[in-house]
């Protein structure tokens, strides 16, 4: 968060290029949409500007809170650049803040978490927001937890939607297979139904419901 710099000296600005030559050399020209999570890691946009104008000269698509997810200042200042999409919002709590970021154009892309905006009725409500002020949403949900299903049910919903659903396909606290009876089936061509049963579409395995232990959080003193 803010720091900067590499692992490795220049390994971002040798990467960026690098994955978008391969993957059209694989698949093609332009079957491959990519997207940057920066993770508030640039101080400011000053840091940030010439990594956002070499994503944007290779094609990726959007760039992912480029500063720290308070700065709005310098979020939106990344985003009048027009360099390429910003998304941010996966961090905010507070209901106030996303009416503000919204009604003020701060980013391109909004992305609620259903566990800090405080459930779909919320991030709903945030959707609303997002398509009066002309936004796209596309809700933080990067676990194979019940908010993926949150997720289908609400790009599902509205007519604001963003391109793509945020799947933790490679997660190595994947709790799906054991919990859910049909866990979340992406495609061959990349596509996902959602869910029509009752509820959210979503059965819980006996399995897992008896070795499940209640928890009282926060924990007694």
């Amino acid at each position: 968060m803010g720091q900067n710099g590499d692992v490795s000296v220049n390994k971002t600005e040798d990467e960026i290029p690098y994955i978008r030559a391969e993957l059209a050399k694989k698949f093609g020209v332009g079957t491959i949409a990519l997207i940057v999570d920066a993770n508030g890691g640039y101080t400011d946009p000053a840091h940030a500007r010439h990594i956002a104008a070499l994503l944007g000269d290779n094609g990726y698509e959007w760039f992912e809170e480029p500063v720290p997810f308070w700065d709005y200042a310098g979020t939106k200042a990344m985003k009048d650049l027009g360099l390429l999409k910003i998304a941010a919002g996966e961090n905010e709590y507070r209901i106030d803040m996303f009416e503000r970021m919204l009604a003020e154009k701060t980013v391109d892309i909004v992305q609620p978490d259903f566990g800090y905006a405080g459930g779909f009725s919320n991030v709903l409500h945030v959707a609303d927001v997002a398509a009066a002020n002309g936004i796209v949403v596309d809700p933080h949900s990067p676990d194979k937890s019940m908010t993926e299903f949150f997720s289908l049910h609400l790009l599902g919903a509205i007519s604001n939607a963003g391109p793509a659903l945020e799947y933790g396909c490679v997660d190595p606290t994947d709790i799906s297979k054991t919990v859910f009876k049909s866990p979340i089936a992406i495609t061959r061509n990349g596509t996902v139904e959602i869910p029509t049963g009752l509820g959210w579409g979503v059965e819980i395995l006996d399995s897992w419901l008896n070795q499940a232990v209640a928890q009282t959080y926060p924990a007694a003193a």
